[in-house]
């Protein structure tokens, strides 16, 4: 029973191993150019040949990015002893433009054994869907050789709980109502490079707008007026401060909330918007609300005042035992003369 038990435990290693390497792929020869490029997939892909540094090899990725995805792209350099490595890898638009400069990308000149970087991309809502090219090697150092990891993955950084980035114009702004959303910027890793959201609001209410980064990132944001006029802009201090302003509205429409990056970098945050009416409660009942009970009187008091607010009923003309006040007051009074005298 024991020898059984570590064939299974051995079996189920094995099993976990399998699925392991069945998940990274080889890379396959790829292109010379552009226009041979060779299509890949998403997930985690190895080099199986050196490839030369003045010879660098195209891909093309088969799955397109929707605007408010964020594409990712890891590259690992493999371990080889006694040796210097150097890996290189560049990013393009369907327009075949490197999409970060040379001094910019991170993918360029790796160097070391094991060492690792990151390229985030994060398109907006220029377009809906985006498709991208893929060079390895090439760097004119060293080549990237065999064994060399590139994993490519794409994640939903959707704005304000939608399925897409919101837009960047007035007539592309995303309409939201007032509450908490979560939003993501580019900054220069992309071309998410502004979000435009629009909020209706009422004349009478006043609105108040708080947004909040990541720690180690500074987002700032402008308010516009139904006329598109600038009437308000927050800009942070420092990394993770916390940016608000609280308005009151004139009119009934629409008012625009553009947040923008101030550190250029890419990142979430999160937008506070809440409205108060003129009676200062927030998401509650109106001014309207709160005149008709006045007229309508509260439990156990009654409805409404006297048509003459000056006069009181027939009954109650003068105070509870007036009379007797009067007639106490004129006994001491008297009462004060005699002993004068």
């Amino acid at each position: 029973m024991k020898r059984l038990k570590i064939l299974i435990l051995m079996g189920l290693v094995l099993i976990g191993t399998a699925g392991i390497v069945s998940a990274q792929q080889t890379l396959p020869d790829g292109g010379n150019g552009f226009d041979d490029a060779i299509e890949i997939d998403l997930g985690s892909h190895v080099t199986g040949h050196a490839i030369p540094s003045d010879s660098p090899e195209y891909f093309k990725l088969t799955q397109t990015v929707n605007a408010g995805q964020l594409l990712t792209i890891k590259v690992t350099n493999p371990v080889v002893e006694n040796l210097t490595i150097i890996s290189n890898a560049k990013l393009y638009d369907i327009d075949r433009a490197i999409l970060l400069p040379e001094y910019d990308n991170p993918l360029k000149n790796v160097v070391g054994a094991a060492e690792s970087r990151i390229l985030l991309w994060l398109p907006g809502s220029q377009e809906s869907s985006y498709t991208y090219y893929l060079s390895v090697g090439g760097g004119g150092i060293l080549d990237t050789l065999a064994g060399t990891v590139y994993v490519i993955t794409i994640d939903d950084n959707f704005d304000a709980g939608s399925q897409t980035d919101a837009g960047d114009t007035f007539e592309t702004a995303m309409e939201i109502t007032q509450g908490t959303h979560k939003g993501y910027l580019s900054g220069s890793q992309g071309t998410d490079t502004k979000d435009l959201y629009r909020q209706p609001v009422e004349a009478g209410t006043t609105l108040t707008v708080k947004v909040t980064p990541a720690s180690d990132r500074m987002r700032g944001f402008t308010l516009y007026d139904e006329d598109r006029i600038e009437i308000a802009a927050e800009y942070p201090h420092n990394p993770g401060a916390i940016t608000k302003t609280t308005q009151e509205i004139t009119y009934s429409g629409d008012i625009y909330i553009g947040i923008t990056p101030s550190d250029d970098d890419y990142g979430e945050y999160t937008l506070d918007l809440e409205i108060t009416n003129e009676t200062g409660i927030a998401g509650g009942e109106g001014l309207e609300e709160i005149e008709e009970k006045d007229e309508v009187g509260l439990p156990g008091f009654e409805a409404g005042l006297p048509e003459d607010e000056g006069e009181l009923p027939e009954d109650e003309g003068e105070l509870p035992g007036f009379e007797a006040i009067f007639t106490v007051a004129g006994l001491l009074s008297v009462a004060f003369l005699l002993k004068r005298k």
